[in-house]
């Protein structure tokens, strides 16, 4: 567990979510309860600069997703989509930047992957990041702290990271929905009813 200031953090929870699905809902779930963790804020985010390769959805529709998903929502989760109305390529450091320039009062960290943990010191203003905000790193399966590049493995101890070992996993992916979607498989019990359904009136632009 890194060593966490007393102000409590506004959690980053950024990705593309297309779509949102349940294992999205459970673990945003979970930080939001953690003791430091004041609020977590679903970041709608751009094309990744690194995944260049990949299709999403446009902003607006994937924005409407995870909207419809959280409307009822109890737990101090929010949507939000600050970084898509930043200029493009977007990365991480200048959200976060830009983000504790509009929301001074705030204290912003960062929950990611440990798939993209194992690349992290790649990541554009790594040290900076490291630096400025907690990270919070949640497991993936297949990507295990014994397979971290030296550099990856060695900032775990940093004390502004947090490793999260008991967060919950959902055998559930976004491209897999998208793959039954394609196939014409209702995503009903993936995502939240509301959105399988949204994804149901608009399947003719959707996932086809």
């Amino acid at each position: 567990m890194g060593n966490i200031s007393s102000q409590d953090i506004t959690l980053i929870y950024g990705g593309t979510f297309d779509p949102i699905h349940n294992g999205h809902i459970m673990l945003a779930r979970y930080v939001a309860s953690l003791q430091d963790v004041k609020e977590v804020w679903l970041m709608i985010s751009p094309q990744n600069p690194l995944k260049q390769s990949s299709r999403i959805s446009d902003d607006r529709t994937r924005l409407k997703m995870a909207s419809i998903a959280l409307e009822d929502e109890e737990a101090p989760i929010r949507v939000s989509d600050f970084e898509t109305l930043l200029p493009k390529p977007t990365y991480t450091a200048e959200t976060l930047r830009r983000l504790s320039q509009k929301y001074p009062e705030r204290r912003f960290g960062l929950l990611i992957g440990s798939d993209n943990w194992l690349c992290f010191d790649l990541w554009r203003e790594a040290p900076y990041i490291l630096s400025h905000h907690p990270i919070f790193i949640y497991p993936r399966p297949g990507y295990e702290a014994g397979d971290y590049r030296p550099e990856a493995l060695s900032a775990i101890e940093h004390p502004s990271v947090t490793y999260l070992e008991n967060a919950p996993l959902a055998d559930i992916s976004s491209t897999h929905i998208r793959s039954l979607l394609a196939a014409g498989i209702s995503p009903e019990g993936l995502t939240p009813k509301p959105v399988a359904d949204f994804i149901l009136e608009n399947h003719e632009r959707l996932y086809r």
